[in-house]
């Protein structure tokens, strides 16, 4: 069944905002990946592993490699994008208090990776404490971000499972969470955190993509 949510023209910014998001995500996770490569003795003296040690906080621990600049423009970047789509979310979900919630959450979401760009401390990178403010709030921004993405798909589900042409929105949504607790729990090490970085930018890009299209199917 094809239901068409017809948008007035006064929402059109916000549909062309969600475009963002769709450039900016791949450039994050095509960045983590070339930076890596680039950076591969920078990461072998720490003994990293594509599957190995999960405890080493990367991408997080490229901002101090060879190309750190690199990592601090690509979180910054990716959480910018995220915020560009608060207003297509806004558009897009019926209103009520379960669009706040999960416009508030894709906007933490997005603030948390974009304040990730502050650096972590070296002494992070053994599992240390931090010792400045930007290591601190790199670690801060690292729980907000593992929150948000576990909770808010769950939000955009709950606020879209009863509006007609967002159905399928409702239910890729509620399954995306599990999809990346899999990924976490994968006992693949760094793979599996790419995984999941892959998983939680597809669901923004399917969100994105929601909020431009005008047919949904139900």
């Amino acid at each position: 069944m094809t239901d068409t949510l017809i948008r007035p023209p006064s929402q059109g910014y916000a549909q062309e905002l969600a475009r963002v998001p769709l450039v900016t995500g791949p450039v994050f996770l095509a960045e983590v990946a070339i930076n890596s490569w680039l950076s591969r003795d920078y990461l072998s003296s720490y003994g990293w592993t594509l599957r190995g040690d999960a405890d080493l906080p990367w991408p997080s621990m490229l901002a101090l490699g060879p190309h750190g600049w690199a990592q601090v423009a690509g979180f910054a970047v990716a959480g910018l994008g995220i915020l560009s789509l608060l207003p297509a979310v806004r558009s897009l979900l019926p209103r009520g208090r379960t669009r706040a919630v999960a416009v508030g959450l894709v906007g933490l979401m997005g603030m948390g990776i974009t304040l990730s760009a502050a650096r972590l401390d070296a002494s992070m990178i053994r599992q240390g404490d931090p010792v400045t403010w930007h290591g601190l709030l790199h670690g801060l921004m690292f729980l907000v971000v593992l929150f948000s993405a576990m909770t808010a798909p769950l939000a955009v589900a709950l606020a879209a499972r009863r509006t007609p042409g967002l159905s399928r929105l409702a239910k890729v949504s509620a399954l995306a969470p599990l999809a990346f607790v899999a990924a976490l729990a994968s006992h693949q090490g760094q793979l599996g955190f790419y995984v999941f970085l892959v998983l939680l930018f597809g669901w923004v890009g399917y969100v994105a993509l929601e909020a431009r299209g005008g047919t949904r199917t139900a």
